[in-house]
């Protein structure tokens, strides 16, 4: 965890596809130029803000990323690490995006105040040997079945032993922030994002006895994957980049090198995220618990 050094210039990446956007950045652009921060869209946002300057946001001091979840996803593996990412939500279920749009510019203020830390949350990189292309992932790396009916036979090795052989629809790898997504449907842990770990999740494998596991983050994962159907086995990466995978591939999954790093403020917290957003608390979701 860091401070966030001083602001100058920001960047904003968002979801065109998202209606409320337009407004949304519209209004935040005006309120950025009345505090006197250069402002930088990524690139699919400059025919919507006419006058803009459109660019890489690698070099700005930090990244806004507004849509929801899946916008903080793509911006995070865009950047690596680089540039500190505040999310701004316009989804449903938002366990990334710290702040909501109706809050954005009161929220802004709190980061231009130094009232915020920088959380560095440990990234995955996965070598598909068959593309012979490596892939970011802050979420997650799954090996998937894809269209066919048939399970996959999956061959887990950990450090260069031999895990474990099953029969699967597939197998999820994924990260503490990624704990809360497929890998939590699948049945895996919830595990804390502050943790540096990696986490195993078979998905629905034909055995009562294969269960999730949380390794070390320093042991590399290697997984060989068969199919009878090879040809619709894929591999995806934080659900949104994807490639096939064919009859005995390898995928090597490890730690990546880059950390992603996200601005977090101090009375949100990964429990009170979890209390909300999976209604742990009942009627009382959104107040932390104050009886004896």
């Amino acid at each position: 965890m860091e401070a966030l050094r001083e602001i100058r210039s920001v960047g904003i990446a968002a979801n065109p596809g998202k209606s409320e956007v337009p407004e949304v950045v519209r209004k935040f652009l005006g309120f950025l130029r009345r505090r006197g921060l250069a402002c930088l869209l990524e690139e699919g946002l400059g025919d919507l803000f006419p006058g803009t300057e459109v660019g890489d946001l690698g070099g700005t001091d930090l990244v806004v990323a507004i849509g929801g979840d899946g916008t903080i996803l793509r911006t995070a593996r865009e950047l690596r690490g680089t540039v500190p990412i505040l999310g701004v939500n316009l989804g449903r279920l938002g366990f990334l995006a710290e702040v909501s749009a109706d809050r954005l510019e009161e929220a802004f203020g709190e980061v231009l105040d130094g009232r915020v830390r920088v959380e560095e949350r440990t990234g995955l990189s996965a070598y598909a040997e068959g593309e012979g292309e490596v892939f970011f992932a802050v979420n997650d790396v799954v090996l998937e079945r894809g269209a066919s009916p048939r399970m996959m036979e999956v061959r887990v090795f950990v450090e260069g032993e031999l895990l474990g052989s099953y029969l699967a629809d597939g197998v999820i790898l994924a990260t503490p922030t990624g704990s809360t997504a497929y890998s939590l449907s699948a049945g895996g842990p919830i595990v804390h994002p502050g943790l540096d770990a990696l986490i195993l999740t078979p998905i629905c494998p034909h055995s009562l006895s294969v269960r999730p596991m949380v390794l070390p983050p320093d042991e590399e994962v290697v997984v060989r994957v068969r199919s009878d159907r090879g040809e619709d086995m894929a591999l995806t990466v934080d659900g949104q980049v994807r490639c096939g995978l064919h009859p005995e591939d390898t995928v090597r999954v490890k730690r990546a090198e880059e950390k992603v790093k996200l601005v977090a403020f101090p009375d949100r917290s990964f429990y009170s995220v979890l209390r909300t957003k999976l209604l742990w608390g009942g009627g009382d979701a959104g107040r932390p618990y104050r009886g004896t």
